[in-house]
């Protein structure tokens, strides 16, 4: 390649710096800048103080510090300072926002979105969106959170899922999913839970294997157990009763007993601490409050019912005027 001359040419001042970028400042003028300069080794760009650069294959890095010049990797994309930055042979990775993805080497398969996010992860198939999110995750996979400090406290375990402000903020247990704000966000060790809705299982700490659906579903249940809520403050009173179900608006709305099922709006909804008892229709055993053992079938039935127990009731407001008597059977339309 021919030398290029470089000697002054008449009309035009100025002159240039190693590594510099010239661009015109005046019409006849040449200068550079020490914030834009070219880096003709790794083959990157300065502007001010964000790196440009491609090292590696098919890789695109841009923010101060991000990515770096040794890496293996392909199909990586960081955007801001120190995302991807330890970025060693772990490819197809994602990573937008300041730290994103700051601690990851070998992991694939990752996407993070915000501030922090997936700040300490080394783990694959991971996917942040939300300032801090997932930011403590060091070797679990397959989790999603998206949301500012959704999943923020995990570490090592996976197969966890939150989508909303602070949902399973606390989370380090396994296999859990949360969507809406708030939901989960007491969790800790508990597992294999399932939350939906504004503040679902909200107090929730180390209880496993409960599903809440609906809005302050489950809300104060903290170490209860094997509980399914569905339906607005379905269940939300109970907080370390075990093996209930609740289908329905404030269905087992006061339970702190266990192995109780409610389906129906207002079924079994002043139960306190009563056991084994069934609920099935609008209203059924509503005022049911102690009374245990018994079971409902059909709107209203047994709805006047206080402290019986042992009574069997099918049929609309069958045993409708009971309220404390105990071992009833009635079967149809206003028996008894």
């Amino acid at each position: 390649m021919p030398d290029i001359d470089t000697s002054p040419v008449a009309g035009i001042a100025g002159s240039g710096v190693a590594n510099q970028i010239a661009y015109w400042s005046a019409a006849t003028t040449l200068a550079g800048d020490t914030g834009f300069t070219v880096d003709p080794t790794n083959n990157a760009m300065t502007v001010g103080v964000a790196r440009i650069h491609s090292t590696g294959t098919s890789n695109t890095f841009v923010g101060e510090g991000s990515g770096n010049f040794t890496l293996t990797a392909s199909n990586c994309c960081a955007f801001g300072r120190n995302a991807l930055i330890s970025v060693s042979s772990g490819g197809s990775n994602s990573a937008f926002g300041e730290e994103a993805l700051n601690g990851l080497a070998t992991g694939t398969d990752c996407s993070a979105f915000g501030f922090n996010a997936l700040l300490l992860n080394t783990a694959a198939s991971n996917s942040a969106f939300g300032a801090r999110a997932l930011d403590s995750n060091t070797i679990g996979t397959r989790q999603c959170a998206f949301g500012t400090d959704a999943l923020s406290a995990i570490t090592t375990s996976s197969d966890c899922s939150a989508f909303g402000f602070n949902a399973l903020l606390l989370n380090t247990g396994a296999s859990n999913s949360a969507f809406g704000s708030g939901a989960l966000d007491a969790n800790t060790t508990g597992a294999n839970m399932c939350a939906f809705g504004f503040n679902a299982l909200g107090a929730s700490t180390t209880g496993a294997s409960n599903c809440a659906f609906g809005v302050s579903a489950l809300l104060l249940i903290t170490n209860g157990s094997n509980n399914s809520a569905f339906g607005f403050a379905a269940l939300s009173t109970a907080s370390t009763a075990n093996d209930n179900s609740a289908f329905g608006q404030n269905a087992l709305l006061n339970n702190t007993g266990t192995t109780n099922a409610a389906f129906g709006a207002l079924s079994l909804q002043s139960n306190t601490t009563a056991s084994s008892n069934s609920a099935f229709g609008y209203n059924a055993m509503n005022l049911t409050t102690t009374g245990a053992n018994s079971s409902a079938f059909g709107a209203a039935a047994l709805d006047a019912n206080t402290t019986g127990g042992e009574n069997s009731a099918f049929g609309f407001t069958a045993l409708g005027a009971n309220t404390i008597g105990v071992d009833n059977c009635a079967f149809g339309v206003n028996a008894l």
